[in-house]
C-alpha cells in the first residue's frame, strides 16, 4: 500500500520539474523549447518510483516494453507535424494519440527482444524525422504570458500520469507498466496549450524539434534494462539519466557549431 505523504511529496516534485519545463519551452524556440520539453520530468520520476515498490527485474523489464512502445512517440510526433497546420487543436491531437496508442500496443501482440526493440525505434525515428524535416526550420511567433488554466492543466496531466504507473504497476504488470510511463502527457499539454497560441505551423515546429530530442530518452531505456538487473539500481537508473541526457547535450553543441559566430 502507498503511503500518502511520500506520493504526494514525489508528485509535487514531478509538478514543480514539468511546470518549469513547459513554461520555458514556451519561450525558448523550437530548438530549446524541444530539448527542454522531451527531458525526462515524468517518465524518470516515474522509475524511480517503481524503483521504490518493485525489484530489478520487474524494472528492466519496464523498461524493455517502454523502449518498445518509445517508437509511439516518433508516431505521435509525426502525425501532430503533418495535421497541426491543417486542422484545429483536438483534431490533430486525436489524430496523434490514435497514432500513438496503435504504435505504443505492439509490444501486447507480440514477444519482444531488446534488439527488436532498437531495431524498430531507429527505423520509427529514422523515417519521423525525415519526414518532419520541412517543419524545423519555421520560426513561430512568441508566445504572450499563459492563461490561468495552462499551468494547472499541465500539472494535472503530469500527476495524472505519475499516480496511475504507481498505482496500478502491481496490477498490470511490468509490461503495462512501460508503456503507460511512455504516454505522451508533456508533449499533449504542450499540444493544446501551443497549438492555439503559435498556430499550427509554430507548434509542428516544436514538435518536430521533439522528434530529434527524443532518442535520447530510447538510449536511456536501453542502458536500464542492461544495467537494472546488473547493478544496483539507483546506479542504473542515475546511468540510464546521464545516457538520456547526453543526446540533447549533443544537439545543443551541434547546433552552436552550425550557427555563425
Amino acid at each position: 500500500m502507498l503511503e500518502v505523504a511520500p506520493l504526494i511529496l514525489r508528485l509535487f516534485t514531478v509538478i514543480v520539474l514539468v511546470v518549469g519545463a513547459a513554461y520555458a519551452a514556451e519561450r525558448a524556440g523550437p530548438l530549446w523549447g524541444s530539448i527542454i520539453a522531451t527531458l525526462p520530468v515524468a517518465v524518470g520520476p516515474a522509475y524511480v518510483m517503481l524503483a521504490l515498490d518493485h525489484d530489478a527485474g520487474f524494472i528492466a523489464a519496464s523498461a524493455l516494453a517502454s523502449l518498445a512502445s518509445h517508437m509511439g512517440l516518433a508516431a505521435f510526433l509525426l502525425v501532430y507535424v503533418k495535421l497541426a497546420p491543417r486542422f484545429p487543436s483536438l483534431l490533430t491531437l486525436l489524430g496523434a494519440l490514435a497514432a500513438w496508442l496503435a504504435a505504443a500496443l505492439l509490444p501486447r501482440v507480440m514477444p519482444w527482444t531488446l534488439s527488436m526493440a532498437v531495431a524498430a525505434n531507429m527505423a520509427a525515428f529514422g523515417l519521423a524525422i525525415y519526414a518532419t524535416r520541412d517543419a524545423v526550420g519555421f520560426k513561430p511567433p512568441r508566445a504572450g504570458p499563459p492563461r490561468a488554466y495552462e499551468l494547472p492543466l499541465r500539472a494535472l496531466l503530469v500527476g495524472a500520469l505519475v499516480i496511475g504507473v504507481v498505482a496500478f504497476s502491481k496490477t498490470i504488470g511490468p509490461s503495462f507498466t512501460g508503456i503507460v510511463a511512455t504516454a505522451p502527457v508533456v508533449l499533449t499539454s504542450l499540444g493544446l496549450i501551443l497549438h492555439p497560441r503559435l498556430g499550427g505551423k509554430g507548434v509542428a515546429a516544436v514538435m518536430a524539434g521533439s522528434v530529434r530530442a527524443l532518442p535520447g530518452l530510447g538510449f536511456g531505456y536501453v542502458v536500464l534494462c542492461l544495467t537494472a538487473e546488473r547493478i544496483h539500481i539507483a546506479l542504473a537508473l542515475t546511468a540510464a539519466l546521464l545516457v538520456t541526457l547526453c543526446w540533447p547535450a549533443g544537439l545543443v553543441l551541434r547546433q552552436r557549431a552550425l550557427t555563425p559566430a
